[in-house]
């Protein structure tokens, strides 16, 4: 049981079925007021005194709460979000916000920092704790309809000095179907492979031999990280295919799978973890894109798979 943070209100209790798996415990939710400045490393480079918790017509415009496919792909460099917390019910060009969790005071917000290109801009950060499931609220991108296949790719910063506490664990995506819950992806899992997690199936889980696993990234399965992005993509197909690169190398491969469903409707990044050793962690997400068949710049990995890359 995690310890929920409380300035003065009443808190409220919620098992939060989206974010633990059957052997997670239940989180506590809490509503906080705008922190008008968070957190400050060494890279932060802003005042957000004026910009907390802004609310702009793009993000109460019920066509931005969605991911709006063009010329079937999505992306978000965040460069335009405002500023600040977000809090349950933000929304941003189909990014959102179902959530209120904090980590020491800390929600899930928009700051300004390193990018993953080398420029000073905005980013989202979530915030990690040192217990089992502490975190505050994971991003979470709605398709603005049902998709049979689509590839997902992001950028992600874990926080310098970070590391993993004893089982390996951490839900980097959490896709949901028109049936609940679909399917976890744990990068690193146990033994520090990936680990696929169907969770409306019979399926066991699949454990995937290390490619690019925690110690290929950074040293040794004790290393803390050194704070450096790291791209992650994923593709997942109804026809029961699911591939996952890290840093453009594949190290998951499945076909025949059973998602159990006939529709993919949104998916969780990243998500809830075993434990990690800092007390207040900033993990950076930058560069979201998703893709759907009919993309017209796919490049091949030396596989000949299909993938986002760049």
């Amino acid at each position: 049981m995690m310890k929920a943070i409380t300035l003065g209100l009443a808190i409220t209790l919620g098992i939060c079925l989206l974010s633990c798996t059957n052997d997670d415990p239940p989180r506590k939710q809490v509503s906080i007021p705008p922190v008008e400045s968070q957190v400050q490393n060494e890279e932060q480079n802003t005042n957000t005194s004026n910009t907390t918790n802004t609310v702009t017509d793009s993000l109460t415009n019920p066509s931005t709460q969605t991911v709006q496919l063009v010329n079937s792909q999505w992306f978000s460099d965040l460069s335009e979000a405002p500023l600040g917390n977000t809090f349950n019910g933000w929304y941003f060009k189909g990014i959102s916000i179902v959530d209120e969790y904090a980590v020491n005071t800390q929600l899930t917000h928009v700051r300004q920092t390193l990018k993953a290109d080398g420029t000073m801009g905005n980013v989202l950060s979530l915030v990690y704790g040192n217990e089992r499931n502490l975190m505050s609220a994971p991003l979470r991108l709605q398709f603005d309809q049902p998709l049979q296949e689509f590839w997902l790719q992001f950028q992600y910063r874990i926080a310098a000095g970070q590391q993993i506490m004893g089982l390996y664990e951490h839900k980097i995506v959490y896709l949901f179907t028109n049936s609940s819950v679909g399917v976890n992806v744990n990068w690193p899992g146990q033994g520090d492979q990936v680990t696929l997690q169907p969770r409306n199936t019979s399926s066991n889980d699949i454990y995937y031999p290390r490619v690019r696993g925690w110690t290929d990234v950074f040293g040794n399965s004790t290393a803390p990280a050194d704070g450096s992005y790291h791209q992650f993509e994923f593709h997942f197909s109804l026809a029961g295919v699911f591939q996952m690169w890290v840093d453009g190398i594949l190290v998951a491969d499945s076909s025949g799978l059973d998602f159990g469903s006939n529709a993919f409707t949104y998916v969780y990044l990243p998500h809830n973890h075993n434990q990690f050793n800092l007390s207040s962690a900033l993990h950076d997400i930058d560069a979201i894109k998703i893709v759907t068949p009919d993309y017209a710049n796919f490049v091949l990995d030396q596989a000949g798979n299909k993938m986002i890359g760049g």
